[in-house]
């Protein structure tokens, strides 16, 4: 049986390198999560990948700056071709060839459109949800 759209869980997605993901505050995170019962309501993602072409194009609209804060080369970057390979590296690859801030992160609730590039917003945000 298929599930229409507004029974799925709103989706939130965390970019960062393995490092970052492994941050405390990430357990914290995910304590609200579970705490709140809001693992029903929001599907909470952690990519160490960099953004699709389709998902940068979708953050440079929500924030610009936030975007430029992680990925200093966007506008160069939001000009390639879906299929450059710099869209399937792992977030490490793009620290080390300097198309992301090193040990930087961005988080984007993309039912909402927000987008931060720290996890206290996030995190203050998702106290508001209870």
């Amino acid at each position: 049986m298929f599930r229409t759209l507004q029974q799925q869980p709103r989706v939130i997605t965390l970019f960062g390198c393995q490092k970052i993901l492994e941050l405390p505050k990430i357990n914290k995170l995910n304590d609200l999560l579970l705490k709140n019962s809001l693992e029903k309501k929001i599907d909470f993602s952690y990519s160490n990948k960099f953004p699709t072409l389709d998902q940068l194009n979708y953050m440079e609209s929500i924030d610009s700056k936030t975007l430029k804060h992680c990925i200093p080369k966007k506008d160069e970057l939001l000009s390639k071709e879906v299929f450059n390979p710099i869209f399937s590296l792992s977030i490490r690859e793009c620290e080390i060839n300097k198309n992301w801030v090193k040990d930087s992160i961005v988080w984007v609730d993309w039912e909402k459109k927000l987008m931060g590039n720290n996890l206290k917003k996030l995190i203050s945000l998702l106290e508001q949800e209870k």
